[in-house]
This record gives structure tokens, C-alpha cells and sequence, in this order.
């Protein structure tokens, strides 16, 4: 009888089993299958349709969880394609490049909203720094990914160990984002608490350390402390090959070069005006597309520079543009003390030189103590064209 039984149960889950394999696929089934082959060979053809139907789906069968998935699914392969696309150099020639950017960061501004109305604010907090990560990747606004850094950070700290991998990685994350910002005084605390978190819980030579010491060494550099950069250096030598680091981004180990783009006339009736940021003026960059978007070095006084990027068409059809690399030496009380303009023309360096060595700084104040501060940047002496 028992034989029977289990006989009988055996033909029925065979039966079972059967109509499960030749019956026909969901329409959901069937895109998830050919999204997992489109990814496989990177076919984004093929991909993101089937993912923008996906995610329609799923927010029509009503399950938050499922729909979440599909959404952030779609927002990672947009972006996963266009940095194929960078990577390539074929983004400027892409159709539609721009558009698709867009469409990219409204998909990820869905996930952050769609997270922010659950109690569990964790999942905010990895919408918002997957919405930041990718504004910063695309040359977004500083301040709202600052925003969002911040704010993801406050929940994972209230939520989780402050020595946890996710606090940690936002710490690294918006240190790093200081840094390339060249906003030294929030950097500086935020890479410490870095650096000493990993020590503590993976010893002095970890190299999880590397990234973070590499920029504090730029930073030392920069900021003209050079016996303890030396020091650095030998560390992170005994690490890793030092010489075989990326540059970080814009940050020149030998100088601190800011993608900034600063205009001079031979008189000031020639010169437009600079505008205005937060009470400063800060020189703006629109050739530049990695590195930081500002010098936050805020210059108090000036004399004959704007940004370039400010110019009116009239001034730039009419004028000679050259540039100069230059590089200022500012001291603890943020005067200009030393100008080295990288020119071949003897006259044009001299005037440089006299022009920079007039302007004033903001002190740069890290951890209560005054630093110097090397700051590169590009020069642009206007020359008037010959008329024909």
C-alpha cells in the first residue's frame, strides 16, 4: 500500500514537473530572460527596452519590493552603458547622449523617491548614494551630491557601527569628493576618520588604506608640508608601486592643478566683470569635465580676471586668447608670494606675475591650523586680433 502511495505521488510530481516545463513562459518571465542574455554580452540595444518594460511590469503588479528591483536595475544598465560610452570616447558622437543621461538620473531620482516613503530609511540612504554617485559621475551640481552624501551618512551612522563597510564607504566617498573640490577644510577630518577606522580594524599596511593615503599625500604636497609628505611616500612605497597610481583626476602630485580658466586684459575698460559666488569671487572652468568644477579658494580681492566662461561673444571674436600655466604659492594669511607663469612670451609672464602677486585669498584653515597652498591653474592673456 505504502509502495503504492509513493509510486503514485512520484507519477503526479512527474506529471507536475512536465506541465511546468512545457508550459508557456510569463510575458515577466520572458523579459527577465532576455534582459540576463542582453547584459551577458553588453547587447544595450536590446537591453534597456526590455528593462523599461520590466520595471512597467512590476509597478503594475503592485509588489514595492519587485518594482524597487526593476527600477534599479534599469537605473544601473543606463548608466552602465553610458560609461561604456566614455569609456569608448564615443560619447560625444551618440545620438541622443545627452538625453539618456538624463533619462538615467530621473530613473535614479525615482528609486530615491520611491525609498524615501518606507520607515527603513537604509534603503534611502543606498538610493541617495547611488543617485550621487552618478551626478558626480556626470559632472552634476557639487552641492546636491554633497546633500545626498550627508544625509546618507547621518542615517547609516544612526543605524549601523560608525566603523561599519557602509558608513565607511560614505566617509571615503565624500572625502574624496572634497578633496577633488579642493575643499581642504571638510576633506581633511573626513580622510583622518578614514584612514584611522581602516587601521584600527585591518592593520597599518592594508591596502584598502592606498586611495585615501595617496590623497592625503597630494594634499601634503599641495599644501606645501613636505617633510611629512616624504614620509607618506615611503608608506604608501612599501605598500604599493606608488609610481604606477593613476593621477587623481586633476590633482597633479608635483602641483595642485585646478581645471581654471582665468582671462587678463592689458585694461580693465577690456575686462567684463566677474560675477559673484557666495560672497566671493570663484573662477569657473567650461573646458575642464573631470576634476573640480570650482576653485573653492575664494579669492577677496582681484585685478583684471573673470572667468572665462563669462565672456561675452563679442569680446572672444575679437580677442587673441593664450594660455598660460600658472602657479601661485599663497601664504597662511592667503597673499599671493611667489607666481611662476610657464610662458614663452617674457612680457606676458611679467604681467601675470605683477597681476597675481595683488590678490588676496581666504586663509586656508585646516584642523585650526593656517596652511600654505599651491594653486595651478590655467591663464588666458586676450590680445586684440589684427583688423583686416
Amino acid at each position: 500500500m505504502i509502495k503504492s502511495l509513493i509510486l503514485t505521488l512520484l507519477l503526479l510530481l512527474s506529471s507536475v514537473a512536465l506541465v511546468a516545463q512545457t508550459a508557456p513562459l510569463s510575458e515577466l518571465d520572458t523579459l527577465k530572460r532576455r534582459a540576463a542574455a542582453a547584459l551577458a554580452i553588453r547587447n544595450y540595444a536590446e537591453l534597456i527596452p526590455t528593462a523599461v518594460r520590466l520595471t512597467e511590469l512590476e509597478k503594475e503588479g503592485g509588489n514595492d519590493e519587485s518594482y524597487e528591483t526593476a527600477l534599479r536595475n534599469l537605473a544601473l544598465w543606463r548608466r552602465l552603458r553610458l560609461i561604456d560610452l566614455v569609456k569608448s570616447s564615443r560619447a560625444t558622437s551618440t545620438p541622443g547622449f545627452n538625453e539618456d543621461v538624463l533619462a538615467a538620473e530621473l530613473n535614479f531620482r525615482a528609486l530615491a523617491d520611491f525609498a524615501n516613503d518606507y520607515p527603513d530609511k537604509l534603503r534611502l540612504a543606498r538610493a541617495q548614494v547611488e543617485l550621487a554617485e552618478f551626478l558626480d559621475r556626470f559632472g552634476r551640481p557639487f552641492r546636491e551630491i554633497e546633500e545626498l552624501y550627508l544625509s546618507a551618512l547621518a542615517i547609516r551612522e544612526k543605524a549601523l557601527p560608525p566603523d561599519s563597510g557602509e558608513v565607511l564607504s560614505i566617509v571615503s566617498a565624500l572625502s574624496d569628493s572634497y578633496f577633488y573640490q579642493a575643499e581642504y577644510e571638510k576633506y581633511y577630518p573626513l580622510n583622518r576618520r578614514h584612514v584611522a577606522a581602516v587601521e584600527k580594524k585591518f592593520g597599518p599596511n592594508d591596502r584598502r588604506l592606498v586611495n585615501a593615503l595617496y590623497s592625503y599625500y597630494a594634499f601634503l604636497i599641495v599644501t606645501e608640508q613636505k617633510a611629512e609628505a616624504d614620509s607618506l611616500k615611503t608608506r604608501l612605497e612599501s605598500m604599493t608601486d606608488i609610481e604606477k597610481l593613476p593621477p587623481l583626476r586633476s590633482q597633479i602630485l608635483t602641483r595642485s592643478l585646478f581645471p581654471v580658466d582665468v582671462v587678463f586684459s592689458k585694461s580693465p575698460a577690456e575686462t567684463p566683470a566677474p560675477g559673484r559666488i557666495g560672497g566671493g569671487y570663484i573662477f569657473s572652468s567650461e573646458t575642464v569635465r573631470e576634476g573640480p568644477g570650482y576653485s573653492k579658494q575664494v579669492l577677496i580681492s582681484h585685478e583684471m580676471a573673470v572667468p572665462k566662461s563669462q565672456l561675452p561673444s563679442n569680446f572672444r571674436n575679437t580677442r587673441r586668447l593664450n594660455e598660460v600655466v600658472t602657479t601661485l604659492l599663497i601664504d597662511e594669511a592667503g597673499k599671493v608670494i611667489d607666481v611662476s607663469a610657464e610662458s614663452d612670451n617674457k612680457k606676458k609672464g611679467k604681467m601675470i606675475k605683477e597681476r597675481c602677486l595683488k590678490w588676496r585669498f581666504k586663509p586656508l584653515i585646516v584642523d585650526g591650523n593656517a596652511l600654505k597652498l599651491r594653486l595651478t591653474f590655467v591663464a588666458i592673456v586676450s590680445e586684440a586680433t589684427k583688423s583686416k
